[in-house]
């Protein structure tokens, strides 16, 4: 992700939970910071019950590094951290899970696609939100499904292919404050929203960080300015949004 340009943000440290795993080597063969929540003694470190030690460890860990958001891949289980971590972290805590639908949201989402015998699937990004019946997604990829698809080349195609795309979109969008303002825009023109009594005047755009007053069409210049004008982005994100419509017949 800190690969791509302008991106917002930086990786930190990597965390696991299994010691010596190629998550880890691989991070620490770039230079990246590395620790592990489990000694591989064969005790969990949640063990406590309600996975509470397992979340505080984690967080010791965060604010060692120093870390503003965090992001747990597609293998680790998010309840294992307890209710305390994810509230606490609470819009920024970013979950992947290899699947497109909460019907494969099992420890092998890929072989569930394979034994649904679905043609698509792919990966989601979305924010935990503790006690919620549904989490907010806040960026999808898809795949298709070969037919000679295997448990493990179907994951292999979904990491390289789906998260790889995913996980640097969807810390754009958060880290920028850009997803948070569209989900403001849609909850505001909900049917619930508009059958409310006298709501509240909102302005159409979120303070920026470090400017209270100013609004990002005061910041828009150029290209993007006109664009704004017409009611359309100029944004990278929304161009690829459009094309992915486009060549679903969208």
């Amino acid at each position: 992700a800190q690969e791509v340009a302008a991106f917002p943000a930086e990786v930190v440290a990597v965390v696991g939970c299994r010691p010596g795993s190629k998550l880890l080597q691989q991070a620490q063969a770039v230079g990246l910071a590395v620790a592990c929540l489990e000694d591989g003694s064969g005790g969990g470190a949640d063990d406590d019950g309600d996975g509470g030690l397992l979340g505080r460890r984690l967080e010791a860990e965060v604010e060692r590094s120093g870390a503003e958001f965090v992001v747990a891949l597609d293998d680790f289980d998010v309840a294992r951290l307890g209710d305390d971590f994810c509230t606490r972290w609470e819009g920024k805590l970013l979950v992947v899970r290899a699947s497109l639908t909460r019907q494969m949201v099992g420890a092998e989402p890929a072989r569930a696609a394979l034994e649904q015998g679905v043609c698509i699937t792919g990966c989601t990004v979305y924010q935990q939100v503790p006690g919620a019946a549904k989490s907010p997604i806040v960026t999808q990829e898809s795949t298709q499904v070969a037919i000679d698809d295997t448990v493990e080349s179907l994951y292999t195609r979904i990491v390289t292919e789906c998260e790889s795309k995913a996980v640097p979109e969807a810390l754009r969008l958060v880290v920028s404050g850009k997803w948070q303002r569209r989900r403001q825009a849609t909850i505001r023109k909900s049917p619930d929203a508009k059958a409310a009594a006298a709501p509240p005047k909102v302005p159409d755009f979120a303070p920026l960080s470090g400017s209270p007053t100013a609004s990002p069409r005061q910041c828009l210049a150029g290209d993007a300015a006109r664009y704004d004008k017409r009611g359309v982005s100029a944004d990278k994100g929304d161009v690829h949004a459009a094309i992915k419509n486009m060549d679903k017949g969208l």
